[in-house]
C-alpha cells in the first residue's frame, strides 16, 4: 500500500503535474497517452519532466482539480472548466473541440473512477469559455460523449467506449509489463508480422500534373 495521501489539495502545480510521488498513479492525461502508444505512455509517465504542460494547467491545474474534487465530494455532478481559442461557442465548434482534445475521454475517466469510489454515476459537465473578450461561456453536458445514466441503464457514448479500451490496455500493459510501441495499432499479417500498408489518400490519388515539354506524355 502506498503511504501517499489520497488527495491533491495544496499541492504546488509543478508537483501535481510532474511530481515524483505521482508517477505510479493514472491521470486522465496519462490514459490518453496510450492513444499515441503504450510505449509513449509509459515513457512519459516515468519522465514527466521531459514534457511541457499547458500554461493554463501550469498556472491553474491543481486549483481546478481541487475545485472539482470539492464538487465530487459534496455535489451530484462533476464539472471541468475549459477555455477555448474560438470565435463562437456553437454546438459544432464545441463538438469539434471535444473531439480534438479528447475531452470526452477525460470526462469518462472522472465518471468511471468516481463511480468506483462512491458507487454513484454522476453527470459530467464542461464550462467552456472563450479565452478572449467578451469571454462568453456555455454549460455543456457530456451525456452523449461519456457515461450517462438513464432509466437505471448506464449508456456509453463514443468517448466512454474509447476510455474503456484505453483502461483495458493500461491494465494489460501494467500487469504484463508489456509497453509496446506504435506497431500495436497495425493488425498482424503473414506470420504475425506487423507492417503498415497505408492507403493512398484521395487527394493524392486525384493529384495530376503534366510536363508540357514532352509531347509524348
Amino acid at each position: 500500500m502506498s503511504n501517499i495521501e489520497d488527495t491533491i489539495y495544496n499541492l504546488p502545480n509543478d508537483e501535481y503535474h510532474k511530481g515524483e510521488r505521482f508517477k505510479d498513479f493514472l491521470s486522465s492525461t496519462q490514459i490518453k497517452d496510450y492513444m499515441v502508444s503504450p510505449k509513449f505512455a509509459r515513457y512519459k509517465a516515468l519522465h514527466p519532466e521531459m514534457f511541457e504542460i499547458s500554461i493554463e494547467a501550469s498556472e491553474k491545474g491543481s486549483l481546478y482539480h481541487d475545485a472539482m474534487e470539492s464538487l465530487v465530494n459534496t455535489g451530484t455532478l462533476d464539472k471541468d472548466w475549459k477555455t477555448l481559442a474560438v470565435d463562437d461557442l456553437h454546438e459544432e465548434t464545441v463538438n469539434r473541440t471535444i473531439a480534438k482534445f479528447h475531452y470526452g475521454i477525460s470526462a469518462a475517466f472522472y465518471q468511471f473512477f468516481e463511480h468506483e469510489r462512491t458507487g454513484v454515476w454522476k453527470e459530467f459537465y464542461w464550462v467552456m469559455q472563450q479565452k478572449t473578450a467578451p469571454y462568453d461561456a456555455v454549460f455543456v453536458s457530456a451525456a452523449n460523449w461519456a457515461f450517462h445514466l438513464e432509466d437505471g441503464i448506464v449508456k456509453m457514448g463514443a468517448s466512454a467506449l474509447a476510455f474503456k479500451k484505453l483502461l483495458d490496455q493500461h491494465v494489460y500493459c501494467t500487469q504484463n509489463n508489456d509497453f509496446d510501441g506504435a506497431q500495436i495499432f497495425i493488425q498482424p499479417g503473414f506470420k504475425g508480422r506487423r507492417i503498415m500498408v497505408p492507403d493512398t489518400p484521395a487527394f493524392e490519388k486525384n493529384k495530376m500534373f503534366n510536363f508540357y515539354n514532352n509531347q509524348e506524355q
